[in-house]
C-alpha cells in the first residue's frame, strides 16, 4: 500500500496532526481523517502577545521607556503612595506583561502629559512587537 497525507481529527473536530501513512497505519491511529486545515493569520496586534519579564525588560531599556515609566512612579508616589505601591510591584514583579494595560498607564490623562515623546500607541506597539521574538 502507497503512502498518502492525512490530516487527523479527534472526535471532537479539533485537528491534531498531518500525518503520512498508509491507510491502514492512519486507520491504527484513531483519529478521524479530514480536510487541510485553514492557515492561521498571525496577529500584528501586540494585544494578542504578552511579554515575559525578560522581554519586559529588553523592551524597556531598548526603547528607553524606562524614563517614561520612572517619571510616571514618581509623580505617582508623590500622589497616592497605595497606587505608586501597586504601580511599582506591577513593573518589578509581574511574571507577564500586556499591551493593554501598558496602553491604559499611557492613555490616562493624568499620566500622559509625564511621558516622553517616544511614548506613543504606535511607536509602543512597533516595539512591543519586535520584543516578542526575543
Amino acid at each position: 500500500m502507497e503512502q498518502q497525507e492525512f490530516f487527523g481529527y479527534d472526535i471532537n473536530g479539533n485537528f491534531v496532526n498531518r500525518i503520512i501513512a498508509t491507510q491502514g497505519q492512519f486507520n491504527e491511529t484513531g483519529l478521524i481523517a479530514g480536510i487541510k486545515p485553514a492557515e492561521t493569520p498571525i496577529s500584528t496586534d501586540p494585544r494578542d502577545y504578552p511579554l515575559s519579564r525578560y522581554q519586559f525588560k529588553r523592551y524597556v531599556l531598548e526603547n528607553e521607556y524606562d524614563v517614561g515609566i520612572e517619571a510616571v512612579l514618581n509623580h505617582v508616589k508623590t500622589v497616592d503612595l497605595k497606587q505608586y505601591g501597586m504601580f511599582k510591584a506591577e513593573i518589578e514583579d509581574r511574571s507577564q506583561f500586556r499591551f493593554a494595560i501598558m496602553l491604559g498607564f499611557i492613555q490616562d490623562p493624568n499620566i500622559a502629559p509625564l511621558l516622553p515623546t517616544n511614548m506613543t500607541e504606535t511607536l509602543m506597539a512597533a516595539a512591543w512587537l519586535k520584543a516578542k521574538d526575543y
